[in-house]
């Protein structure tokens, strides 16, 4: 039966790796927050924030592959539940503390933002495009030019 389990050692070598990767991880979210209101001070917060937020990402991604496998090849072994608590725990803390970004960065126009990229590194970062590309242009325009007062909205309801 051995034969059908997944080699889990090709994401992370041993337990001591996959428990250093998330202390980095939560050692990655506690810099993360340091640039909330700061993202867009100069391009250099911007570009190593997004630079950040991605290895974090993708860190991520392994713990939460690594700790379901293990869970799914064993779901009787309390160990591996804990993993997968931990995974999900650790997701919900990184999403949490990473909602800020988004809309920080959507809070500029595009002008603003391609004022930073002298180097056209900015153009090259997927997730920065990304989230650009969720607004098309006159979308994007209206919400940084129009601001709804909430107590207005409350008088349509």
């Amino acid at each position: 039966m051995e034969e059908y389990n997944w080699d889990l050692t090709k994401i992370f070598k041993d337990e001591k790796e996959y428990l250093d990767t998330l202390n980095t991880i939560k050692n990655n979210i506690k810099e993360i927050i340091n640039y909330k209101g700061k993202i867009l001070s100069n391009s250099d917060n911007l570009f190593s924030l997004l630079e950040l937020d991605s290895e974090t990402d993708k860190l991520i991604t392994k713990v939460y592959v690594y700790s379901y496998l293990s869970y799914y090849s064993n779901t009787a072994n309390s160990k591996y539940q804990e993993y997968k608590e931990q995974a999900n725990d650790i997701y919900n803390s990184y999403a949490s503390c990473t909602s800020f970004i988004t809309p920080e960065i959507q809070s500029v126009s595009l002008d603003e933002i391609n004022n930073f990229d002298n180097d056209n590194i900015l153009q090259k970062n997927q997730q920065l495009n990304n989230i650009l590309e969720n607004l098309n242009c006159d979308e994007y325009e209206f919400i940084n030019t129009n601001t709804l007062n909430i107590s207005s909205i409350n008088d349509f309801m």
